[in-house]
């Protein structure tokens, strides 16, 4: 009889307990900051059996209005955060959300990857990463995709080709991709973007040196230097070999 008094007691204790203190009875861990003026009233967020359901999140979170901040009767916007927001909006919150690991607001939040993004957001970096883009000849040409030598997983180490190897740039060859890689296809290339250049020239003066085979220019030329050039011909580069009476020497 004892026992089951006290099982009863402290059943009753414990309902009672859920009841005028649910944060401090059943509480998994400590709530953040921002969530503190709600942390006795479990419903606001949680619904039995089914867990955090997003509707709770966005009746106080509308997603619209998720990066707008008003900080000193001034509004300050995370672009990025708002977009985020929009373009995963059928998503749980709780997927990158999560509650009761501390008082920092950094602790709750952003078990993010960028998997839960739609195709065009990852394909096109620059919506979100404007600001961290560096400002050399490689990073302000806009026609180059992030894609190319970044993945989403990390930023570093990229895989941008060591482009030395095939030619240097200078002052009049510039490291804008889509002067000689129009298509950003970047197997391929041309260098009859330029006004210097035309296929029917090149040829002709090629010709004069008995060379017949102008569709791989880097081949001899590595850089804007003639002399670089006339050495790869001459035998003692990597370049064409001079065509003579129609055979190949």
């Amino acid at each position: 009889m004892k026992i089951l008094t006290t099982a009863l007691a402290s059943t009753v204790f414990g309902i009672a307990l859920i009841l005028l203190s649910p944060y401090y009875a059943i509480n998994p861990g400590v709530i953040s900051r921002g969530h503190e003026k709600i942390k006795q009233d479990c419903f606001l967020c949680h619904t039995l059996a089914a867990g955090v359901e997003k509707y709770k999140c966005t009746n106080c979170h509308a997603i619209k209005n998720i990066g707008y901040k008003v900080v000193d009767d001034s509004t300050r916007i995370n672009l990025r955060a708002n977009l985020i927001h929009s373009v995963v909006s059928k998503m749980e919150c709780a997927h990158c959300h999560q509650e009761h690991k501390g008082t920092p607001l950094e602790t709750a939040k952003m078990i993010f990857t960028h998997d839960v993004l739609p195709a065009y957001i990852k394909d096109d970096c620059n919506q979100c990463h404007t600001q961290s883009i560096p400002k050399d000849e490689i990073h302000i040409d806009k026609s180059l995709r992030c894609g190319t030598c970044h993945s989403i997983e990390a930023w570093k180490p990229a895989t941008f080709i060591n482009h030395e190897k095939y030619f240097r740039f200078d002052n009049d060859h510039p490291a804008k991709c889509a002067t000689c890689h129009p298509q950003q296809t970047f197997k391929q290339y041309t260098c009859y973007s330029c006004h210097e250049h035309s296929e029917a020239k090149i040829l002709s003066e090629h010709q004069e040196e008995g060379i017949k085979d102008i569709t791989n220019c880097v081949k001899c030329h590595r850089s804007a230097n003639k002399d670089e050039a006339e050495k790869a011909n001459s035998g003692e580069g990597s370049g064409h070999q001079k065509e003579s009476d129609g055979e190949d020497h």
